[in-house]
């Protein structure tokens, strides 16, 4: 009972604040919870334990949590606002799995927005007027929450796999917004509606951009692409002083990826990322032009403030944080930076004069991303985060064997290398200050230090394999079997 409550804490104090999806009335205690919502507060319990249960028992929970959720789901065909948000949950922070067989993410969030609609979720009447502070507006904030809540995870798992939206925007959605925003029922709602917010514009430019379409496309060289992009631009910059940086300069890349497309090869920025993704990188020629060049530079600086805005999170909060929400869109950053890379290494101009591979900082940030991958598997094994940032030890790889030759990753750096903790209102380009990636045991558990210029690299790492070659073919391809990611523990070199 005292570790229930303790991780009840742990997902209202750590999980709730980085994405307030589904929020708990105040006063809730995790007696009255457990009590009146059981499949709730098993799926808590199943994303937020991994600190205070040993490595099986949160296997346990997660597979207890599972169990219960599609027993109800499928097999009895039950139907509730409750089992809706334990599935939000599970997905927007689900664990490893033990193997690409159990039921995937995409799968969750079907049966999440199916059962929404059939909830009627979509369609809360807003006409009658409720008491503030009651029930009624409780309720109400509730059920348009975990509607938008399904947006919000549909729209971000589509973009980032490059396939059909499961859900489309909808008038009904801008007036639970605006209500929302207006009855501020709960205190985060409002950071609430501009996460859903961006997230439409993400799906305005998917639609706009044709990124998900395999039969349509836009032409970086198109004027009416180009003013798009830019429209895009200013609409993101005047989020700048109310959104978390880190979700703008998502929209950034997404505004400008055309400029990176050949022949409309969207296939090459869908996840799983794999060598295919790094195939076709003859953007760069003789013929480019001013707007496609700043299209270029401006990924470049996107890149480098997400990947900046990321790493200064301090390491015990990233466990926390929506794996593929936040994973998914940091590999593709670095994917985006080594087609550049690639692109300027084999560019028939002989010295780009608007852009340069020492620009890029390709090997600063491709390290750090491996040094966070250990540390958060060093705290917990099961963590997706952790496990998708494996795939850039096989990325930091390729980047070695193609630019110095060997496939060998250099040792680390030195402890003055790549800023980590940028200003909330800077995220802007790496300078030389203290490595502070490490971790340290007080008397709140892990910490990680920001301001010791002296901490050391954490001593026990996870360690990666180096033969790949007695892999099948088949086993090589295993990819398609995934999701967003293809787990490091099956042992496939997926950039060689």
């Amino acid at each position: 009972r005292d570790v229930a409550q303790k991780v009840f804490r742990h997902y209202v104090d750590s999980f709730v604040p980085k994405c307030p999806v589904v929020i708990l009335a105040p006063g809730t205690t995790q007696e009255y919870l457990r009590e009146t919502r059981p499949l709730l507060f098993l799926s808590i319990l199943s994303v937020a334990s991994s600190d205070f249960c040993s490595v099986n028992q949160q296997h346990e929970l997660v597979l207890e949590s599972k169990r219960a959720l599609f027993e109800r789901a499928i097999v009895r065909g039950e139907q509730s606002l409750e089992l809706v948000q334990a599935l939000q949950l599970a997905s927007l922070w689900y664990r490893a799995p033990d193997n690409y067989k159990q039921v995937s993410l995409t799968q969750q969030t079907h049966i999440m927005i199916a059962m929404a609609f059939d909830l009627g979720l979509d369609q809360v009447d807003l006409t009658q007027p409720v008491d503030s502070g009651g029930q009624e507006a409780w309720d109400r904030a509730e059920a348009e929450r975990a509607w938008l809540a399904c947006f919000l995870l549909s729209t971000s798992i589509s973009l980032i796999l490059r396939r059909s939206t499961m859900m489309s925007w909808s008038s009904d959605m801008d007036a639970y917004l605006n209500d929302l925003q207006m009855a501020q029922v709960s205190p985060s709602d409002g950071f609430f509606c501009e996460l859903v917010r961006i997230e439409h514009l993400y799906h305005t430019m998917d639609q706009q951009f044709f990124l998900s379409d395999r039969h349509q496309s836009a032409s970086a060289r198109d004027p009416n692409t180009i003013w798009m992009a830019q429209d895009f631009r200013s609409r993101l910059n005047s989020w700048r002083s109310r959104c978390d940086l880190n979700w703008l300069q998502r929209g950034l890349l997404y505004a400008h990826e055309p400029v990176m497309h050949i022949n409309h090869n969207i296939n090459e920025f869908e996840a799983p990322f794999t060598y295919k993704s790094l195939k076709t990188c003859t953007f760069i020629s003789e013929h480019i032009d001013t707007p496609q060049r700043l299209m270029l530079r401006e990924i470049v600086t996107a890149s480098h403030r997400l990947l900046n805005c990321f790493l200064g999170i301090p390491l015990a909060d990233m466990l926390s944080l929506s794996p593929h929400i936040y994973g998914g869109r940091v590999i593709y950053s670095l994917v985006l930076l080594c087609k550049l890379y690639k692109s300027l290494a084999t560019s028939t101009r002989s010295v780009p004069d608007y852009l340069l591979v020492e620009d890029l900082h390709l090997d600063q940030y491709l390290d750090r991303v491996v040094f966070v991958a250990r540390d958060l598997l060093t705290l917990d094994t099961g963590n997706i985060l952790s496990r998708s940032f494996l795939i850039v030890e096989q990325l930091r790889k390729w980047y070695h064997k193609h630019r110095y030759g060997s496939s060998l990753s250099p040792q680390p750096p030195p402890p003055y290398a790549l800023r980590l903790a940028p200003r909330r209102d800077d995220c802007h380009e790496p300078a030389q200050l203290p490595r502070a990636h490490t971790l340290l045991r007080g008397s709140h558990g892990w910490q990680r230090s920001h301001d010791d210029p002296w901490s050391r690299p954490i001593e026990k790492t996870v360690s990666f394999p180096e033969d790949y070659s007695r892999y099948s073919y088949q086993e090589r391809h295993i990819v398609g079997r995934y999701d967003w990611f293809v787990d490091d523990l099956f042992h496939i070199d997926l950039f060689n």
